[in-house]
């Protein structure tokens, strides 16, 4: 017999009752993400999640998703290509960050008492399309437990894998973080120093046509290989991005 999902309710009535427990976290988190939107403000917003929803957050709420070790924020990227049958090879145009975090609250479902109060099952979190759900117009169990932790004011869930069965993410609600709650972009420096660097380069005329973009493809990456393997830009990219004025949302 299947277990009834519960309800939005009940998991606010659990999750408030395992805010007593809630443990503070620190540590360096991972994200993967298109060169286009490598800057802090796109990455530790979650104005993206904001808008299109994700596998715990419903349109509305914002939420950043890292991964508690890069292998998994990769697993992560793989399978959403992997879900919409997409060429792999056009996941790799990838840039990789790592964020400092300094969290007082946070409900972490690695903790054996979590699973049992929370009361969803490993499977059903795991096995669950969300976007199929969402599609169909029903909530997802996995957004309905993103929105009673949002809802009560928890800072953060520690939340399975579905792509790395070895691995863990968590899911931080920028909306309900404390005043002395930190998140922040390690070498966020030097990430807008070359998102800039890129910028001005997809701005120079020669990239007006794919002839020129080739042309100061080969002298750049020449001069500078970080251009051609650090941010990953492909021709059509360069192009799209520079009639969009860089690349800026």
């Amino acid at each position: 017999m299947t277990t009834a999902i519960p309800t939005l309710e009940q998991l606010k009535s659990r999750l408030t009752k395992l805010q007593k427990m809630a443990m503070p976290f620190s540590e360096t988190v991972f994200r993967s993400c298109t060169p286009k939107y490598a800057s802090q403000s796109d990455l530790l917003t979650g104005e993206g999640s904001r808008q299109n929803g994700g596998r715990w957050n419903p349109k509305g709420i914002a939420a950043i998703y890292a991964s508690l070790t890069p292998e998994t924020a990769m697993a992560e990227t793989l399978a959403h290509y992997r879900y919409y049958a997409m060429p792999i090879e056009d996941a790799m145009h990838r840039t990789f960050v790592a964020i400092e975090t300094h969290l007082n609250e946070v409900i972490d479902r690695r903790q054996g008492i979590v699973r049992q109060r929370i009361g969803i099952s490993l499977n059903r979190i795991l096995t669950v399309d969300w976007r199929k759900e969402v599609s169909a117009g029903n909530e997802p169990v996995t957004q309905r437990l993103g929105r009673a932790a949002y809802e009560i004011n928890v800072e953060a869930l520690i939340v399975p894998s579905a792509a790395d069965p070895d691995g863990y993410n968590v899911l931080i609600f920028p909306d309900n973080l404390k005043s002395n709650s930190t998140i922040r972009l390690l070498h966020d420096d030097q990430l807008t120093k070359q998102t800039a660097q890129v910028k001005r380069w997809i701005m120079n005329p020669m990239c007006k046509s794919l002839s020129g973009f080739r042309r100061l493809w080969t002298s750049w990456s020449l001069g500078s290989p970080r251009i051609g393997t650090y941010l990953r830009l492909s021709p059509s990219e360069v192009c799209r991005m520079r009639q969009s004025g860089g690349g800026s949302r």
